[in-house]
């Protein structure tokens, strides 16, 4: 901790290992308004947000969670757990940061939305800002598709609001309701591009949090649309990066990735999220995908390997096998339905995270000579994702 000021109040740097007591004296579990524990210890510092502690005599009267709004500025969320004026929050919090833009936000307030109607599809979803009866429609959905263990685990619905000033807030609207949802924040840089990429790293990103589908329209096209507009605002606003993490075991979410949309992944997280839900009952392991709208596209089909002799396969199923260490191109097989296995065979599931853990610890990376991941392929019904050796 660090940043005090003379004086009875004063704001300081919250150390990531007291969050799970912070978020208790906020009233977690029970709390809509607060942010997910697996976001704040992991994903919050990522993108250059910040927890800090104000006090009053030694003793926390509030907490303000601190989000990257665009460059130099930030998003004050803060939540009182004591009588505290509110003129009090942003004087102490700007004597951390004295250059930056700072906008309070208080998520227990009324809130404005600004619903709009952007693109329809061919299927007639039509994508745009929800209003705030859609935004609480889009956290019911979170809990419809991954079935967390309680609503600790589900964002609040309020970041959607234009206020708070998230990167993206998008919905795909039926006439029956929300059948999509992507949200993301502004980030603060991120690991270095392989020297190929560098020339479009400017500083802000854009950090896609979290999509999700209706399972009833899974398969419509409706999450390549949702990004596919992230992708046209980010551009809009100078962003040439958009980041995100995967669960690397995904081959839906891989098709879409790096086919559709043609991002690449050179960075890898093992456990990275202390999150379990009915899609994460192993260690959260994850990917982190770098998408350059400028250089989008839909690709050609999924790559056969049967027709493809010189791409090294890595594995069989949860067991490495060896391969020539001047291949250019390798496939890692991957499960064809990750969430249907660890719901039938937990430990097998457990086999193939720690396999396939250890082969994309060894080989992912932006260094010359290791890998980065551009393509999924095939080879009769087992799916894989392809990686090409950074040069």
């Amino acid at each position: 901790m660090n940043g005090s000021i003379p004086g009875a109040e004063r704001a300081i740097e919250c150390a990531p290992d007291g969050l799970p007591a912070i978020r208790a004296r906020l009233g977690a579990p029970g709390n809509p308004l607060l942010f997910p524990p697996h976001f704040l210890e992991s994903a919050l510092p990522k993108i250059g947000g910040h927890t800090l502690a104000i006090e009053r005599d030694g003793q926390p009267a509030a907490y303000a969670f601190l989000f990257p709004r665009g460059l130099r500025a930030y998003t004050v969320r803060w939540h009182p757990i004591s009588e505290i004026e509110e003129s009090q929050i942003l004087p102490l919090v700007a004597r951390h940061f004295p250059d930056a833009n700072l906008t309070l936000y208080d998520p227990r307030a009324p809130q404005p939305y600004q619903k709009t109607e952007i693109f329809t599809d061919d299927n007639g979803f039509r994508y745009g800002r929800p209003d705030e009866t859609e935004a609480i429609a889009a956290r019911d959905l979170q809990r419809e598709i991954w079935k967390p263990l309680n609503d600790d685990g589900l964002y609040p619905s309020d970041l959607y609001s234009t206020s708070f000033g998230a990167a993206t807030a998008l919905v795909a609207r039926t006439d029956e309701g929300v059948a999509g949802f992507l949200f993301g924040f502004y980030k603060f840089g991120g690991p270095p591009l392989p020297r190929v990429l560098q020339q479009y790293d400017h500083g802000l990103r854009i950090e896609s949090q979290v999509a999700g589908v209706d399972p009833r329209h899974q398969g419509k096209n409706i999450g390549f649309h949702l990004k596919r507009l992230q992708g046209e605002q980010a551009r809009r606003e100078g962003i040439d990066i958009v980041n995100w993490t995967v669960d690397p075991l995904q081959f839906n979410n891989a098709r879409l990735n790096f086919k559709k949309l043609r991002a690449v992944s050179f960075r890898f997280l093992p456990g990275h999220y202390a999150l379990k839900s009915d899609q994460n009952r192993t260690r959260a392991s994850r990917l982190e995908i770098s998408w350059l709208p400028p250089l989008a596209g839909d690709s050609a089909e999924t790559l056969d390997l049967e027709t493809m002799p010189d791409v090294a396969i890595v594995n069989d199923g949860p067991r490495a096998i060896p391969f020539a260490p001047e291949a250019a191109r390798i496939a890692i097989e991957i499960p064809r339905d990750w969430t249907a296995l660890q719901k039938q065979d937990l430990s097998e599931a457990e086999r193939w995270r720690d396999a396939t853990d250890e082969i994309l610890a060894r080989w992912v990376g932006p260094e010359e000579g290791r890998f980065m991941i551009t393509d999924v392929g095939v080879k009769g019904e087992r799916p894989y994702l392809i990686a090409r050796r950074v040069a």
